[in-house]
């Protein structure tokens, strides 16, 4: 099974690459300071003993990875239970070269001024919370979507979504709205991640 990481050095030959996106709302999310003295090689280790204090699950019961912000004074980490993944589900992932939350692709990407990002993809509405000209998020929520057609529900949930976002603070500076379909492509040894809708965006190469 592969792992849930931010780590793409390896890239197993896939056209396209066979990424699975896994909901985001089945993970908790931190984003850590990074001390100033740590070396890039310890940043692993700093992130496992903080996930020893952040959950109360044992660390190999868990699915998780990280990103350190282009600044290297932060990393950005989710982590998600193992069983809050079905057997069945699980059992496909031996067939995907990687497997990621469905917000993934947005951490690294930076913004010149404070920037509230709301992304739909998946059957999940993501909010995250960018700082003007930092590379990963200070918080992020995640939610599923009702499966329901009827537009007026949906739009008192992504109020109410908004309205719990806005309590934690996410909201705030420009807001933008990213809806669509994660495609993803391999170049130069790196994955590129482009959000097919209404509008193609292409994201940040991991």
């Amino acid at each position: 099974m592969p792992p849930i990481s931010a780590s793409f050095a390896r890239l197993l030959k896939a056209t396209p690459p066979a990424v699975y996106f896994a909901p985001g709302s089945t993970f908790f999310t931190r984003c850590l300071d990074l001390p100033e003295e740590i070396d890039p090689s310890e940043v692993g280790g700093f992130v496992e003993l903080s996930l020893e204090d952040l959950s109360p699950f044992a660390t190999e019961q868990l699915y998780d990875g990280y990103v350190v912000a282009e600044t290297r004074d932060a990393v950005f980490v989710y982590a998600a239970y193992r069983r809050r993944f079905a057997a069945e589900t699980t059992r496909d992932w031996a067939d995907q070269a990687f497997v990621v939350p469905d917000f993934l692709p947005l951490l690294g990407s930076t913004f010149a001024e404070d920037t509230s990002v709301f992304l739909e993809t998946g059957g999940e509405q993501t909010v995250m919370a960018f700082p003007a000209g930092r590379s990963v998020p200070t918080e992020l929520i995640s939610r599923p979507i009702p499966d329901t057609d009827d537009e007026a529900k949906l739009a008192t949930w992504r109020e109410e979504v908004r309205s719990a976002a806005l309590e934690r603070g996410l909201v705030h500076g420009t807001e933008e709205q990213w809806t669509g379909t994660w495609s993803v492509r391999e170049t130069t040894g790196s994955l590129v991640f482009r959000l097919k809708g209404e509008e193609t965006v292409e994201a940040d190469e991991v």
